[in-house]
């Protein structure tokens, strides 16, 4: 998985309403879309209560603008292998929402983005 940078046009991937191990990351709704929220708790996700403000309503395929990488959910791991939950400020819809790494894809194959790489100690 890459990490995205400011800037970078994406496409919302929604078929994927749920992570590997199961936990909910977005709210799947009629016409292969998506819900995503204003603002993903990075402190309590995942609970039963991790999603605030309006939902933005994303179309599959729907590009996007990546506008910050906001990092990973405290109870989440730090390693590469838990990527899928980086969560990422975007605009779609001329709206700001947050949604995870998982639900992102890049609009086009030869944009620069920086892959995420592990410290060697």
């Amino acid at each position: 998985m890459i990490r995205y940078e400011p800037g970078t046009l994406v496409k919302i991937n929604t078929l994927k309403t749920s992570s590997t191990d199961g936990f909910s990351i977005a709210r799947a709704v009629p016409d292969d879309c998506i819900t995503v929220p204003e603002i993903i708790d990075l402190e309590t996700f995942p609970s039963h209560n991790d999603f605030h403000g309006k939902q933005i309503l994303c179309y599959s395929e729907q590009a996007a603008t990546v506008m910050s990488f906001l990092g990973r959910p405290l109870k989440i791991s730090k390693s590469e292998r838990w990527q899928e939950y980086d969560v990422y400020e975007i605009l779609v819809n001329k709206s700001i929402c947050q949604i995870f790494a998982a639900n992102l894809v890049l609009l086009h194959n030869d944009q620069v983005s920086i892959e995420s790489v592990e410290e060697v100690k």
